[in-house]
């Protein structure tokens, strides 16, 4: 068999054309590469000589390889845009209210801005003496006319609605009650019944801390005055003298303190009980001195125990 082998021409010298034409694409990447790298140097350097000028409040000095007329400086009172929403222009916060006057200009978003600025035209460094590249920044911050010290406030757990709205002043006449019933109270003969609401004794003596018998009036959110009443104003009241309208049940401060000197007493007995009951006994002596205590407490607590008994009872009882 006779066979024909066909050789391929030689190849030598492409590789060297294939980077002739490789080169000038390889070449304006690298270009492109080192003008971005400079151009971004040059927009950080302007973002901090605009933020400069912000904060100082003044003209802000250049970079010394800004060449003129580079400049960066700060501009006039303006609108806040960011927070110019509808969203945030709510009656609560810009009025009008039926019962309260609204500070207008405390949450005006078109007043209270300051813009700083930075601008520079330079020439890209690849290839030189091409067209030139303009960097203007501007950046934008609240001035003080929020801080607490413009809106007279102490700081951030102070209520805003005192700077925010102007409410309407109760009546001369209901101040005047509010006062002359703080002094009955003071002043009454029952005070002395009152001192377990603020200086309880007996919880101290069996271990305990003094509990807080005082009811607080519930969190709300209104103008309305008829609401407030009807709401958290009868809600407090009710806590205060109880309700027992099956099926309605709501604890006053009676039922609370009975409720909580009852668990107290009947508590500090069953320690005792459980002391001389535990496994292993306890040494004869030591039993013998719980077995006192024991017997005195019982004759000072259970008549308590059955007035309080009988006092809840009372209380409970529809």
């Amino acid at each position: 068999m006779i066979m024909s082998c066909k050789t391929n021409k030689s190849r030598r010298g492409v590789g060297t054309l294939e980077l002739v034409f490789a080169l000038p694409v390889l070449l304006f990447i690298t270009a492109l590469i080192i003008n971005f790298g400079v151009l971004s140097t040059w927009r950080i350097a302007g973002q901090a000589a605009a933020r400069n000028a912000l904060w100082q409040g003044q003209v802000s000095e250049v970079p010394p390889s800004w060449q003129p007329p580079a400049a960066a400086g700060i501009g006039a009172d303006q609108a806040y845009t960011v927070l110019d929403e509808p969203a945030l222009n709510k009656a609560v916060a810009r009025g009008p209210l039926p019962a309260a006057n609204v500070d207008t200009d405390l949450l005006d978003f078109s007043r209270g801005a300051v813009e700083g600025s930075a601008q520079l035209t330079r020439t890209i460094p690849v290839p030189p003496r091409m067209v030139g590249a303009n960097i203007d920044v501007r950046l934008s911050r609240l001035q003080d006319v929020w801080t607490y010290d413009a809106t007279k406030m102490s700081g951030n757990v102070e209520r805003r609605t005192k700077v925010l709205w102007e409410l309407a002043k109760a009546p001369a006449t209901m101040s005047q009650a509010y006062i002359a019933a703080v002094v009955a109270v003071y002043s009454a003969a029952y005070q002395a019944d009152l001192a377990p609401l603020d200086r309880e004794s007996d919880f101290p003596r069996f271990g305990h801390g003094s509990p807080d018998f005082h009811p607080r009036l519930s969190s709300f959110c209104g103008l309305d005055a008829e609401g407030v009443l009807a709401g958290p104003v009868t809600q407090l009241i009710e806590r205060i003298a109880g309700v027992n309208q099956p099926p309605r049940h709501v604890a006053g401060v009676p039922e609370t303190m009975t409720r909580s000197y009852l668990s107290l007493y009947k508590g500090e007995l069953q320690r005792l009980e459980n002391l001389l009951n535990a496994d292993p006994p306890l040494p004869a002596a030591q039993r013998a001195a719980i077995q006192g205590q024991l017997a005195a407490l019982h004759a000072e607590l259970d008549p308590k125990i059955a007035q309080l008994e009988a006092f809840l009872n009372q209380l409970t009882s529809p």
